[in-house]
């Protein structure tokens, strides 16, 4: 998915490396609650290059690219983390890639790291 204007890209994994039915259960919740938020022009599951598997490629299974409105970047990452706590088994590994800056989060999504993501995004805009 190629950026849209006037908004910026957030790629999220979950739970990488892990079963791809829960990875793939999970990634498609998150994606309805990312397509419902205020900002979001699109939320889409990552694909690989074989269209003839639903799920895309193995490796991308879990894996979905939003697109938001910059001003609102900090209430979507507040909103994944908040969706992160909601249920245990949601309690893996979240990878975040924006722009390039890149930022893994073992169990929690924690405020402090979450700033220091959102900071260097805002710097490198």
């Amino acid at each position: 998915m190629a950026s849209e204007p006037g908004t910026i890209r957030v790629d999220i994994q979950l739970n990488p490396g892990e079963h791809p039915e829960e990875r793939d259960q999970l990634a498609r919740a998150l994606r309805a609650e990312c397509a419902e938020l205020p900002g979001v022009a699109r939320a889409e599951l990552a694909h690989g290059s074989d269209e003839s598997n639903a799920r895309g490629d193995p490796l991308l299974v879990g894996q979905l690219a939003v697109q938001i409105a910059p001003a609102l970047l900090e209430y979507l990452l507040a909103r994944l983390a908040d969706w992160q706590r909601r249920e245990p088994a949601r309690r893996e590994r979240i990878v975040i890639d924006i722009h390039g800056r890149r930022a893994e989060f073992p169990e929690d999504i924690d405020s402090e790291r979450l700033a220091a993501l959102i900071s260097a995004v805002e710097k490198g805009r």
